[in-house]
């Protein structure tokens, strides 16, 4: 009994005799986040559509030239009733070590980072897959999930060179939970084949397929970042695979009563893509240019086709204002029966915010328009700071049709909802 009460003891102390050299800096928040659907959105009109509270906390430690990074969350949402979870969740978004070298540097572990100059909208950023389960429109860098790698980093004074390499895959979250209201906008009820019109069984993950996990299926990836007075300019490669799954469709029939119904059926695809951008300063001005180019991505099973997206942008910060406004555009060539899509998608959006009161008060818009359908998203927000910890925030996200047809945005609109969110930092 001694022999295994010493042991541990001594463990101890020596973890805390050298815990001395380190430097801890500890921080979270605590987020509450309520939506409700608008009086004009059908079945979700005064329905919660969000009622999350969510846990989070991060932990950095230094320790000379070596650190070490630990970020993690537990929600609850009450809009869950799984009997397996009621309704908690957790996520570990990050957790690294990392050495810093004079020329070169080394983390090891789950990390997010961004690629790319947009803002919200996807062009080089795929390294990392996206938590898609969110309503919320605005939250696209928050959605970022981490990734279990290797990055390895030689600097010089104007240039830096990262090296990923990626051993376990790991997809984008999907929102096929139960009482998810963006399900049924991703999984029809029925798909129609011909003359005939089918139901769609039930899709959970159970249906997606992943990569076996062995080392021939790792992924590798570069960035090349050089920065000058003039520009900043970043290189990017990528083989791995796509974080979304291409679906396939198949027809089963019933053994009792000979209904036919739809099995969905999701597989992750190999994916290469070379993209690049640049940021270039002009007086208070910033333009950002990127683009990215996919060999032969998959859009079917058997379908492989090139696809180009491009984004061309700029950033004002005059005083207390801030103006954000882009054009992006997609192209894969083929008919749209082809491609279940339009072969050429554009849009643009806008972004506009302003502080207030020393700022404790901010406004802000965000405008997406969809130049296809005319389709649009628009985000207006009053956040408020009560104190240095507190802040509460109303929010309201619309989503309107196109002329013609829904578009790109307008197939949220049953979704447009009022949001309050109260977050306290620590």
């Amino acid at each position: 009994m001694k022999k295994n009460f010493i042991f541990p003891l001594i463990l101890s102390l020596i973890f805390l005799s050298h815990a001395y050299t380190q430097e801890f800096y500890p921080s979270g928040e605590i987020k509450n986040k309520t939506s409700i659907g608008l009086p004009y959105t059908d079945d979700n009109a005064g329905t919660l559509l969000e009622a999350d509270t969510t846990l989070s906390g991060n932990l950095k430690i230094f320790s000379d030239s070596a650190s070490g990074f630990i970020d993690g969350s537990i929600s609850f949402n009450e809009l869950d009733s799984s009997s397996d979870t009621y309704g908690f969740s957790t996520k570990l978004k990050e957790a690294w070590i990392d050495y810093d070298g004079q020329w070169w540097a080394l983390r090891i572990g789950r990390q997010i980072t961004s690629w790319g100059k947009a803002d919200g909208l996807e062009v080089t950023d795929i390294l990392c897959p996206k938590d898609e389960t969110s309503l919320s429109a605005s939250d696209y860098a928050e959605s970022r999930l981490g990734i279990n790698a290797a990055k390895l980093s030689f600097k010089s004074e104007k240039i830096c060179t990262d090296i990923y390499w990626i051993p376990v895959f790991t997809p984008s979250t999907l929102p096929l939970a139960e009482n998810n209201p963006l399900k049924k906008i991703i999984v029809p009820d029925s798909i129609q084949i011909g003359e005939y019109t089918f139901p769609v069984n039930n899709v959970s993950e159970k249906n997606l397929i992943l990569p076996n996990r062995n080392i021939f299926n790792s992924e590798a990836a570069l960035r090349i970042s050089s920065y000058f007075s003039s520009a900043d300019i970043s290189l990017y490669g990528f083989y791995g695979y796509d974080r979304e799954p291409v679906l396939s469709y198949a027809v089963r029939t019933d053994e009792n009563d000979s209904s036919k119904t739809i099995d969905i059926t999701g597989n992750y695809k190999r994916l290469s893509m070379f993209g690049l951008d640049a940021a270039i300063p002009v007086k208070e001005i910033v333009i950002r240019l990127e683009g990215a180019f996919f060999y032969k991505r998959f859009i079917t099973d058997e379908l492989k086709k090139n696809q180009f997206k491009a984004l061309a942008g700029f950033d004002w910060m005059p005083s207390s204002y801030t103006v954000t406004a882009q054009y992006y555009m997609d192209y894969i060539s083929g008919t749209k029966n082809e491609l279940n899509r339009e072969s050429f998608i554009h849009q643009t959006s806008l972004s506009l915010s302003k502080t207030f009161f020393q700022e404790t008060l901010e406004l802000s818009f965000t405008g997406l328009l969809d130049l296809n359908e005319f389709s649009s998203m628009l985000s207006v927000e009053s956040a408020y700071s009560i104190s240095d910890s507190l802040k509460l925030s109303l929010k309201g996200d619309f989503f309107i049709p196109g002329n013609t047809e829904d578009g790109l945005y307008g197939k949220y609109k049953d979704l447009s909802c009022f949001g309050i969110t109260a977050v306290y930092k620590f």
